[in-house]
């Protein structure tokens, strides 16, 4: 199923799955709710740009969706509303880039996701993403979600904030919450147990009725003016929280001045990032009037990247102005590349440069030649990972205009010329770690795991592979399926050509990884 430029409509109550994406939605806003979503190659849901629609979020109610190789729903530059589902088997359950915030609940209802036993992360947002997984608040308020497993329950990277109080978490360890550069994951106020039994049950357990007891679901008197409440003496946190609540009780208005006035005081903040990310929102609401709206947006990210000092803030305000301005896409991002050094602005301009090839011009050679250079510049970064997850279905490419491409355009110039292994990511890692190869002709390859005195830990069998990009996960189970101990791993790789009987290609490489749990 794909949604492509504004279109609106629904899937509802139907089984999609055999698929490279099972729902594919560009710049629109669908609603998909009570389907099963399974068994696609690459992603469950993909979402693309959806935050660049004047309009309500892309609605993914009550779904099951499991067994893809890499995302059950993956987001660039969009917030869906996100209830009801039961996302597992995957890669990551829910994986968001730049300026992708959605909620898990909200205002008026509870989370009730069921996510878990996805290899890599359940949770994974990167880029100034501010996702609400739910708050502790005197009305009802999102989360209530249960996420599981033995992987990262939310990895956050970069100037992200991520609210996820009162959710069902197990194991409710430290060594399951990454947050880095920047970032934040508040977690607060758990659930004691399991929110609900089964899919889509969301009946009320001992500690929820404990719960809707403390923090009572309806107000005492109708409020008239919300900002009689709003304190400007208040933490820069608490502003942003009550702006964002205001969005849903629709005071567009006075939560974009919140913003603003948080944004005009603490550039250097981290937490500006997050002021930014809710003026879009509230800018794109359906409710925003003009003066207030994405085309205000625009106007206002024009005048923070015209500033002439060179802070973060104004640097990734200049790349979401390319939003509005696509015929300057490419070249804006080149100049935040060049103007912002040895910052996660480099790093961003890319994985948007790639995006903007790999979707809206479809060329996909320029996209592989980004992606090389992601690869030589940040190896071990999230971005490059999804980066590289794109090119192993580069052929299966649903841009605008890939649907008049034709195949011989799709996969020119993506077969690598070369073997060549990548250095494992993460590194240092827990639970796993992923190890990149290409191969230039059909080869057969071994892969052995290593410890520090030469003792086999985990051996993969011979499999024979086609010429392109490929990967493999290490969970840190040896060979009998029990996890190994924190340590120095050395990882042998083998490849050998099967195209040639006379003339036998070879390749050898081994790589460190080190585990720490």
């Amino acid at each position: 199923m794909s949604f492509y430029n504004s279109t609106t409509g629904s899937v509802s109550n139907s089984t999609i799955q055999n698929n490279t994406y099972g729902v594919y939605i560009y710049k629109a806003l669908p609603e998909i709710e009570n389907c099963t979503i399974a068994n696609n190659s690459s992603r469950g849901i993909y979402l693309y740009r959806t935050n660049d629609i004047q309009g309500d979020r892309t609605q993914i109610i009550g779904n099951e969706i499991c067994n893809s190789n890499y995302d059950g729903i993956y987001l660039y530059k969009s917030s869906p509303d996100i209830r009801n589902n039961v996302i597992y088997d995957h890669q990551c359950g829910i994986s968001g880039f730049n300026n992708s915030s959605p909620w898990l609940g909200n205002l008026n209802f509870l989370g009730y996701n069921n996510i878990y036993d996805n290899s890599y992360s359940n949770l994974e947002f990167v880029v100034d993403c501010n996702p609400d997984l739910g708050q502790s608040s005197c009305t009802t308020h999102g989360g209530h979600n249960q996420i599981t497993g033995d992987a990262y329950h939310v990895w956050a990277e970069t100037d992200c904030y991520v609210m996820a109080q009162v959710n069902y978490w197990y194991p409710y360890t430290d060594v399951r919450f990454s947050a880095h550069d920047g970032s934040t994951i508040n977690r607060e106020y758990p659930l004691p147990s399991p929110v609900f039994g089964s899919r889509l049950a969301g009946g009320s357990s001992p500690e929820e009725s404990a719960f809707d007891s403390d923090f009572s679901n309806a107000t005492e008197e109708p409020v008239t003016n919300l900002m009689d409440y709003y304190k400007p003496e208040w933490p820069i946190l608490n502003k942003l929280i009550f702006a964002r609540n205001l969005i849903y009780l629709g005071g567009n208005e006075d939560a974009q001045s919140i913003c603003k006035e948080v944004i005009e005081n603490n550039p250097d903040s981290t937490l500006s990032f997050f002021a930014l990310d809710i003026l879009w929102e509230s800018s794109r609401h359906e409710q925003a009037k003009p003066g207030y709206d994405l085309k205000a947006f625009e106007s206002y990210l024009q005048e923070l990247s015209n500033k002439k000092e060179k802070k973060e803030l104004y640097g990734y305000s200049e790349l979401l102005s390319a939003s509005y301005n696509e015929d300057k896409a490419i070249t804006t991002a080149d100049k935040v590349y060049s103007e912002y050094e040895d910052t996660f602005l480099q790093e961003s301009a890319l994985l948007q440069n790639f995006m903007y090839y790999y979707h809206e011009l479809n060329d996909l050679k320029m996209a592989e030649q980004i992606y090389n250079q992601m690869k030589s510049e940040f190896p071990n970064s999230t971005s490059t990972r999804k980066a590289r997850e794109h090119m192993e279905f580069s052929n299966a490419s649903l841009a605008k205009n890939s649907m008049n491409a034709s195949p011989a355009k799709q996969i020119s110039g993506l077969l690598p010329f070369e073997y060549s292994i990548s250095s494992n990511y993460p590194n240092p890692f827990n639970p796993s770690t992923t190890i990149e190869y290409t191969l230039p002709k059909t080869s057969r390859i071994k892969t052995v795991i290593y410890n520090l005195v030469g003792q086999k830990v985990k051996t993969y069998s011979d499999l024979d592979k086609h010429s392109g990009i490929h990967s493999l996960t290490w969970d840190g189970h040896n060979d009998s399926g029990m996890d190994v101990p924190s340590g120095l791993y050395i990882l042998h790789f083998y490849a050998e050509s099967l195209d040639d009987e006379d003339n036998k290609s070879v390749f050898t490489k081994s790589i460190k990884m080190l585990l720490l749990r």
